[in-house]
């Protein structure tokens, strides 16, 4: 069942906080994805885009082997996948060449 959150769209704005800059988003976006809570950490992949990725304690991987750009691709075909599962077709012999 593909996840329906992901084609929710949240408003934030930029915003000052104590001496430093941040983004404040609609409490929606954090009662939906309490992944969020704890400490994220955003790279712009190009420009106007900013990936924000949850970084939970237990689930922190090294940084090393972590590659947000395609974690996010790979969230995004499976999505489609579940979405779509009739446009699924076998990789063959003439695909490859």
């Amino acid at each position: 069942m593909a996840d329906a959150s992901a084609k929710v769209e949240y408003v934030g704005k930029r915003t000052k906080t104590g001496n430093s800059m941040g983004f404040r988003f609609e409490g929606a976006l954090f009662k939906s994805h309490p992944e969020f809570s704890g400490t994220v950490r955003a790279r712009v992949i190009a420009p106007g885009r900013l990936l924000v990725v949850a970084d939970p304690v237990e689930e922190r991987v090294d940084e090393a082997e972590e590659d947000p750009v395609l974690q996010s691709f790979l969230a995004f075909l499976a999505r489609d996948m579940e979405t779509n599962p009739d446009s699924i077709r076998p990789l063959n012999e003439a695909m490859m060449a």
